[in-house]
């Protein structure tokens, strides 16, 4: 809350980097055969308080439970993940699936989850939110 009475909030983000493989059935270019990313994943939390040292979140526990989650994707072939049984581990459904695990991770309190940005190179990202 800003002192003049508005809703104000930060925004924090912490990225994470992750080696691994996919292809993508049903899908007519290169992509359809196996190859691999070094993926890149940006986690942004919203919150309006801080606490009494100032912070919304300490980053480094934030880091720490973006790794827990992020750490079941790295060095596999993404294909193989329960997560993707019935649909392409497309950096669409990689951010969608990091964001719900993820919402199970990250403690109600002063902030939530806002968004999960995936980037499968460094032009290249697809974002996904449930937040309103």
């Amino acid at each position: 809350m800003s002192k003049r009475g508005g809703k104000g909030f930060y925004e924090l983000s912490v990225r994470t980097r992750f080696s691994a493989a996919h292809s993508l059935k049903d899908y007519d270019g290169k992509c359809a055969s196996l190859h691999g990313h070094n993926w890149e994943v940006e986690v942004c939390v919203r919150g309006g308080r801080l606490n009494k040292s100032g912070m919304v979140v300490d980053f480094g526990d934030l880091k720490e439970c973006v790794r827990r989650v992020v750490s079941r994707f790295d060095h596999c072939d993404l294909r193989q993940l329960a997560e993707f049984s019935n649909e392409n581990p497309t950096s669409e459904n990689l951010a969608r699936a990091v964001y719900r695990a993820l919402e199970r991770e990250i403690p109600r309190g002063r902030f939530r989850l806002w968004r999960v940005i995936v980037r499968e190179t460094p032009d290249s990202s697809a974002a996904y939110s449930e937040a309103e």
